[in-house]
């Protein structure tokens, strides 16, 4: 934490004007993963240089950030809460770049803007601020922005819905699960390398729709849970390592309470696997944040995912069950027609043959046989 509070004196905290300045001609900054607060004038103060200003929590100062006239700030991935004003921006000379920030509960106005370069404000939540959202000449609007109360909606692609943030603590500006706010956001922007307010990887595909999107605000949510039933040795992944426990008990009976029978008919065959194939390479958001760590590192472009995304297409989802909503066997719905199992089956062994090289070669081949097998019988019927 950086703290601006000196002592107090009757109840009354004795603050510095700022607690972070920058203003070193020329200078190149950055100031990232610090709580700052106690600013009498600003928790930030930037003249004359430029600063990269990510994933801060900025709170209980006057004006969270001050940028004077030659400041050439770079502000992203942080959140703005509890201070009088949230960013004041005092005639830039240079285009301020406001991106993915979370401006929240300030006593008076989330962003401020008269004169001078156009900022360019996008992914933004203004929410909550006291004395208005943004205190802007026209030409300054956000664009794909979460603003209260705001009118300028259609033109910018903001919206003006309740972000919904997670939790009743003043301190806390995360995102529930259906937030209007989850990939929401500019879906042409660049965000190679940024990271959130948590520094998690950007962009996730945080609604589920198969589709990565930046979310809106400083918190980039991720919808993977906590655990998923193909996960069977509960390693955060699901991997080969799983594959082969499941292979063990490949066209068996293992009972009626199977961790291995996704899909709860009393036997391990295709339509289970067919299930375990769609989660092939489910992992927590923890361990996602590891492989896009790894990948940065070797130079990976783009993906924060493995290349592998499973089989897609293999049943419909109102014909059958997900492995994680498993339902008592009274309520299963019947097989597929042999239509659908042969598109099924299909579907699996193009799977199989394309991590052929990452699955021991035993266990490849007694599932690829029998699929095979499956399908010739399919196919003469």
């Amino acid at each position: 934490m950086l703290s601006g509070i000196i002592d107090s004196y009757d109840n009354e905290p004795n603050r510095v004007d700022y607690v972070v300045v920058s203003d070193v001609a020329g200078s190149v900054s950055v100031l990232d993963g610090f709580i700052i607060t106690g600013g009498g004038i600003a928790g930030v103060y930037c003249e004359s240089s430029s600063l990269l200003i990510q994933h801060n929590k900025i709170t209980d100062s006057d004006t969270g950030i001050y940028c004077f006239e030659s400041a050439q700030p770079v502000i992203k991935n942080n959140w703005f809460y509890k201070n009088e004003n949230g960013i004041y921006l005092d005639n830039p000379e240079d285009t301020a770049v406001v991106r993915n920030n979370t401006i929240a509960y300030n006593a008076n106005v989330g962003v401020y803007q008269h004169v001078g370069t156009y900022a360019d404000i996008s992914n933004c939540i203004i929410w909550g601020n006291e004395g208005g959202q943004l205190d802007l000449d026209d030409r300054y609007m956000p664009t794909y922005s979460c603003i209260q109360d705001s009118s300028e909606v259609n033109p910018y692609h903001n919206i003006n819905t309740d972000p919904c943030f997670a939790y009743d603590d003043p301190n806390d500006y995360h995102l529930v699960p259906d937030s209007p706010c989850i990939d929401a956001g500019d879906p042409a922007g660049d965000y190679t390398g940024d990271r959130d307010i948590d520094k998690h990887f950007r962009v996730l595909d945080g609604d589920g729709d198969d589709g990565k999107r930046v979310d809106m605000g400083a918190d980039e949510y991720c919808n993977q849970g906590a655990d998923n039933a193909a996960d069977f040795n509960e390693d955060d992944i699901v991997d080969t390592s799983d594959l082969i426990e499941m292979a063990e008990l490949w066209l068996t009976d293992p009972g009626p309470s199977s961790k291995y029978d996704l899909y709860p008919d009393n036997t391990i065959d295709y339509i289970d696997f067919a299930y375990f194939a769609k989660e092939w390479f489910w992992m927590t958001c923890e361990m996602m944040q590891g492989y896009a760590m790894m990948e940065m590192m070797m130079g990976a472009s783009g993906e924060s995912m493995p290349a592998l995304s499973g089989v897609e297409g293999l049943m419909a989802e109102d014909e059958l069950l997900s492995p994680t909503t498993q339902k008592e066997e009274s309520s299963l719905p019947a097989e597929p027609s042999v239509e659908g199992q042969i598109e099924q089956i299909k579907s699996l062994l193009d799977w199989l043959y394309e991590i052929a090289g990452e699955v021991d070669e035993e266990t490849w081949l007694s599932l690829t046989t029998t699929l095979e097998e499956m399908l010739k019988e399919l196919e003469a019927d």
